[in-house]
């Protein structure tokens, strides 16, 4: 396995609610966050290093293309506690 790969292996992505706060607590839409598995946060460095170059950002957003469409079959789950 290539150093790219090992790089995108480390990554997942959080789909968190976009909460509309009122009496209904009702959920609008999800923002998309790249994680780390490493850093359990998101990778700053990382992903500047993958944005820096065409090659390296393609297979980013090859990345983002694949994962992206596992969510869209899957909705997240999600449970308001108010």
């Amino acid at each position: 396995m290539d150093e790219m790969q090992a790089l995108l292996d480390d990554l997942y992505l959080v789909c968190q609610p976009i909460v509309l706060c009122s009496q209904t607590n009702s959920i609008d839409g999800y923002e998309i966050l790249l994680r780390s598995r490493k850093l359990c946060a998101f990778p700053e460095k990382m992903f500047l290093w993958f944005i820096e170059k065409e090659e390296r950002n393609a297979k980013l957003m090859a990345y983002y293309f694949r994962e992206l469409k596992k969510i869209n079959r899957e909705p997240p789950q999600h449970q308001i506690v108010a």
